[in-house]
């Protein structure tokens, strides 16, 4: 779970908006809302036309595996076929 967690907020790290890592612990000049974002030309929009490809990409790779799984698992290598 851990690195999930830590995934998610590296990959919303990557967005243009930045994430409030280290909100509301830490005060800097009295700010507590630090973005942390890579430089600007690193970042993606989110809900922009990459993630709308990947998005498609991802849901027929899944649903190919689900195909597989339930109909031919020994295409898989699956002991239990």
């Amino acid at each position: 779970m851990t690195v999930g967690v830590v995934a998610h907020l590296l990959g919303d790290a990557g967005t243009k908006m930045g994430v409030p890592l280290l909100a509301p612990l830490v005060s800097i000049n009295g700010k507590r809302w630090w973005d942390v974002a890579p430089p600007s030309l690193l970042r993606i929009k989110a809900s922009g036309v990459a993630d709308q490809v990947l998005l498609g990409v991802f849901t027929v790779a899944s649903l190919v595996l689900l195909y597989l799984v339930v109909v031919d698992p020994a295409s898989l290598g699956a002991s239990w076929a």
